[in-house]
């Protein structure tokens, strides 16, 4: 048996070795940004700025009951850590660096804390290093799909934190003998699990899957433990209620849907099959999942028994799978690889005892040369991927889905473009995409406030990824107006892929930057009621002061033209949307906010076919889960020029509406554009 002498140390001893490791993980982490530039941009990226916008909310004490934040708003310890850190001021990619630093504090001290059980002495410097290189080592063999696991350790709002802090969970609520918890070590495992079933719904499922394995594997003492056996459900049952409370996208009809399922489904298989090195990196973290449990036996398995009781019994075993099983459930984009941060975080701390393994069973000249074989083979993987990486990442679209901020990157450039615009011309409020809007916020220190449209869906009104709705409409400084929209900043990439190209050609003036557009508007409202086709989608009604100063229409009867929607089946061609005889959605879009109430839409155009009907006009909500109308498309109109009318009604507000025209074989024409009205009907001021 090992023992270990531990030797007092004094206060200054401990402040000198905490500062002495913040240092040094500060410069790797930005050892981190310089080789893994895409982890910057990800970093500077609206989603990671967002928890860092509503820390600096809290501290303001502005109202944050119109916030939306994100299905998971990281609320648990993203927001905490966040908080502390826009208290001090924010100082740009400083602040960043601060927070990535104490991020990696946090993975390595808990990473401590389940290696140490490891067969043989470990000390924590040899972790951190160990840990820093699995992260290198990582990142230079899958850089797309490590980037996210990176984005996600190294930047607030985030789930590897929330991987790092779940597996906390599993560590102090670990058996000790038979003995019963504690009730302090009861009551930190209780308010933990709060904090993270309030925080992130992901945390539900691995802690449910951890404790449904804890009931197989400890059974006979659980069942004499009353408070033991109900503590986890009863706490993840109380946060997820709470969570409820929160100002956030509702859960329900967003994840626990047939047809999202499919539709993330579908992305994950286009993703898994797009590249070798995908399912490579897949097939990896299966592997180091199941290996992990040996590697800290410090043996291989030999599939008896015992072994695969042991493998159950590992406290990371059932998470993994069950997020395994799970990410189609979650999957939208390649940047919720982030759901993979549990298995994510099994396979780092595997990476990390795997040269612990060889180092420790090999002696002189083959442990010499077993490390650098690693290390040199490492690095050529490294180089060779690395600058495959950056050439991809080259030319990315507007439409995209790779989690990668291209107009980020360019904050600061763009920042001075305002600037120098502003010097010419009135600018008052801006509109950027997603990706720039935030990113351009926090590089003026909070100056200049941009709308976030909708990258995928640009007329989507209120955009529902992290806003306040109150700054959306109304300014902070003095006493609340409305703002006035008179600008759009748009990057190359955007203008190149059409984004703008309904809008921009009603401005006023066009300013060209190096790297930037600005579309100047003499009249606010034409970017008002782009921002706003249906009225301002906000519950401020209960406030009159500042509902009355926002806007007296509760609705604006807008047009939705060809190149703001999407199709399957035609072509787009200037400013209509070709039907060519395919079968299939020749318009689909523009997935609008719309509240409760009596429409009508109409339907401008022309199509002709075979005898009979010439398809389907619905209208859905709710990622499909929700249909208001649908009725077959008539062979004759009763109008020239208009395809069909429908009145429809919703009971109660929506955040996606989308109105579907698929259409039969053989069908040819035009659709030019969707036109809706809000009926005046009874009980309907």
């Amino acid at each position: 048996m090992i023992t270990h002498k531990i030797h007092p140390l004094g206060s200054a001893r401990i402040i000198t070795l905490g500062i002495t490791l913040l240092i040094g993980l500060a410069l790797y982490s930005q050892l981190i940004f310089t080789i893994f530039p895409s982890v910057l941009d990800m970093a500077t990226n609206a989603d990671s700025l967002v928890l860092l916008d509503f820390a600096r909310d809290l501290i303001a004490h502005t109202d944050i009951s119109l916030w939306n934040l994100p299905r998971a708003p990281y609320l648990f310890p993203d927001t905490v850590i966040a908080t502390i850190i826009m208290s001090l001021g924010w100082h740009q990619e400083l602040s960043l660096l601060i927070i990535a630093a104490i991020n990696c504090s946090i993975l390595i001290g808990v990473s401590q804390l389940w290696i140490s059980h490891a067969k043989g002495s470990i000390t924590t410097a040899r972790v951190c290093i160990l840990i820093c290189t699995g992260l290198l080592a990582s990142g230079a063999i899958f850089p797309e799909a490590m980037s996210n696991l990176y984005w996600q350790l190294f930047a607030s709002g985030a789930h590897f934190l929330t991987a790092i802090m779940v597996a906390l969970i599993f560590y102090i609520s670990r058996p000790k003998g038979q003995n019963q918890l504690r009730h302090g070590t009861l009551l930190l495992v209780s308010s933990l699990t709060v904090a993270e079933a309030v925080s992130d719904s992901m945390s539900l499922l691995l802690l449910m899957a951890w404790w449904v394995a804890q009931i197989y594997t400890r059974r006979t003492y659980l069942l004499k433990s009353f408070s033991d056996l109900l503590a986890i459900p009863l706490m993840l049952f109380l946060g997820t209620a709470l969570g409820f409370l929160l100002p956030r996208q509702a859960l329900i009809g967003s994840f626990f849907s047939y047809f999202q399922l499919s539709n993330n489904l579908h992305f994950f298989l286009s993703w898994f099959g797009s590249s070798p090195w995908n399912y490579g990196f897949i097939f990896l973290l299966i592997l180091l999942t199941f290996a992990w449990p040996f590697l800290l036996e410090n043996r291989w398995p030999k599939w008896r028994s015992c072994d695969v009781n042991l493998l159950i019994k590992n406290a990371f075993f059932f998470p993994s799978i069950a997020i395994f099983f799970a990410t189609p459930l979650f999957f939208q984009e390649v940047g919720s690889l982030r759901y993979l941060a549990f298995p994510g975080l099994v396979s780092l701390l595997s990476i990390c005892l795997i040269p612990l393994r060889i180092y420790q069973c090999t002696i002189g000249k083959r442990r010499l040369l077993s490390m650098t074989a690693l290390i040199s083979i490492t690095t050529l993987i490294f180089l060779a991927q690395s600058q495959q990486y950056r050439v991809v990442q080259k030319a990315p679209t507007n439409l995209d889905k790779v989690g990668l901020s291209f107009g980020a990157k360019n904050a600061s450039i763009a920042n001075q473009c305002i600037q120098e615009t502003s010097q010419q011309l009135a600018l008052e409020d801006g509109i950027a995409t997603y990706w720039s809007a935030r990113p351009i916020f926090f590089a003026s220190n909070f100056e200049r406030y941009l709308a976030q449209t909708n990258p995928w869906r640009p007329r989507s009104g209120y955009f529902l990824w992290g806003n306040n709705g109150r700054d959306f409409v109304l300014r902070r400084s003095g006493q609340a107006t409305r703002r006035n929209y008179n600008f759009i900043i748009a990057t190359k990439e955007e203008i190149d892929n059409h984004f703008w190209s309904h809008i921009s050609s009603r401005a006023t003036r066009v300013i060209e930057c190096p790297k930037n557009t600005i579309y100047y508007f003499d009249e606010p409202q034409i970017l008002w009621n782009f921002l706003f086709p249906l009225g301002v989608p906000f519950d401020l009604a209960s406030d009159k002061k500042l509902y009355s100063n926002i806007s007296s229409d509760l609705f604006v009867n807008s047009t939705f033209p060809a190149d703001e929607l999407f199709t399957l089946s035609g072509i787009h061609q200037a400013s209509t949307i070709e039907a060519i005889g395919q079968s299939g959605f020749l318009v689909f879009g523009p997935y609008i906010p719309l509240s409760a109430g009596h429409y009508r839409l109409t339907v401008f155009g022309s199509l002709s076919g075979p005898a009979g009907d010439l398809g389907i006009l619905d209208v859905i909500a709710s990622g499909g889960s929700k249909t208001f109308l649908k009725i077959p498309i008539p062979a004759k109109s009763t109008h020239a020029g208009i395809i069909m009318q429908a009145e429809f009604k919703i009971d109660q507000p929506v955040n996606d509406a989308e109105f579907r025209l698929s259409t039969y074989q053989q069908v040819i024409g035009q659709f030019d554009r969707y036109a809706i009205e809000k009926l005046q009907t009874s009980g309907h001021p």
